[in-house]
């Protein structure tokens, strides 16, 4: 029983149907969201995923945009451990600290819940050119389940990036594009012109169903805990779906009342790289340039300024 139903406009809250691939709203140019018949959801439907841990993330399927008649693309993704970390947590006065160890995901990288999810999504509708761009993790999870889905993968990548990280991208097969740029105008005329290719998107918040992937986590931490959501939740940023794509889950869990709180989101950035942490530190509701991405190790979560100002 799948409850996905359609698109819907952030800004405009215009409808699109999820039967198109859709990215931004072609009526406003707004970011999409992908919205849930959630009246008809029911604890039974997260009773019977529970029972269904052979199938990793999958078995969210129902709160997933899963095409009918789809074969997931299942590499073996969701369902990592949330573990107790008493050392660390003594150390740092926190109790009850726990991790969610997503080193275990098929790439490595916690970006395996997304792209699962989207280019599986993708695929079903019929693409099979795409591109993202990438400091090394996303790209080589791109590159992976485009292999898997037949899709044609071309990856952005700035020329700073990890080698290792860039020779696994390609190992995968896809197409590498080293680019000199040095800011997020740059990155976004390398997007736009990939767009105008015919290139379909999966840049993060752009492409609306990668965080779609990212919600499992909020699904899983509060299956481990009880059905309880957690007080806190800390998450690394970069452009930030990760973090949105967990709220996204929590804020579904709520409306359909198997937890009867929401924590605490607390997001964190490099202080060499950090737009977001400074556009909320300033109070304002768009990130803009900060820092100098090259200037720490944090690479997967540096950019000195993400696409479409993080809003």
């Amino acid at each position: 029983m799948n409850l996905a139903s359609h698109y819907v406009c952030d800004d405009c809250h215009a409808r699109t149907p999820l039967d198109t691939p859709a990215l931004l709203c072609t009526a406003c140019g707004g970011l999409l969201e992908i919205e849930y018949d959630l009246s008809r959801a029911s604890r039974e439907i997260l009773t019977r995923a529970a029972a269904r841990r052979d199938i990793g993330l999958w078995r969210w399927a129902d709160l997933l945009p899963v095409t009918d008649g789809t074969e997931p693309l299942y590499l073996g993704e969701g369902d990592t451990p949330l573990l107790t970390t008493r050392r660390l947590g003594d150390r740092l006065r926190i109790p009850n600290l726990r991790i969610k160890n997503d080193t275990l995901m098929p790439t490595g990288s916690f970006k395996d819940r997304g792209f699962a999810v989207a280019v599986g999504f993708a695929h079903s509708l019929g693409i099979d050119e795409a591109f993202t761009y990438s400091s090394g993790n996303a790209g080589a999870s791109f590159a992976t389940y485009a292999a898997r889905a037949g899709i044609e993968a071309t990856v952005l990548v700035e020329d700073v990036a990890n080698p290792t990280k860039v020779a696994a991208i390609s190992l995968y097969g896809a197409r590498v594009l080293r680019l000199r740029y040095r800011s997020s105008l740059e990155i976004f005329a390398g997007v736009s012109a990939l767009a105008e290719a015919g290139f379909y998107s999966f840049v993060n918040f752009i492409n609306p169903v990668r965080h779609e992937g990212m919600k499992t986590y909020a699904y899983e931490i509060c299956e481990a805990l009880g059905w309880r959501a957690p007080d806190v939740m800390v998450h690394p940023v970069g452009t930030g779906g990760g973090l949105w794509g967990a709220w996204k889950g929590f804020r579904e869990l709520r409306r359909m009342g198997v937890i009867d709180r929401l924590p605490r989101m607390i997001g964190v950035q490099p202080s060499a790289s950090a737009p977001i942490v400074r556009a909320f530190a300033d109070g304002r509701p768009t990130a803009g340039a900060h820092g100098d991405a090259t200037r720490t190790v944090a690479q997967s979560i540096a950019g000195d300024a993400p696409i479409q100002g993080g809003a």
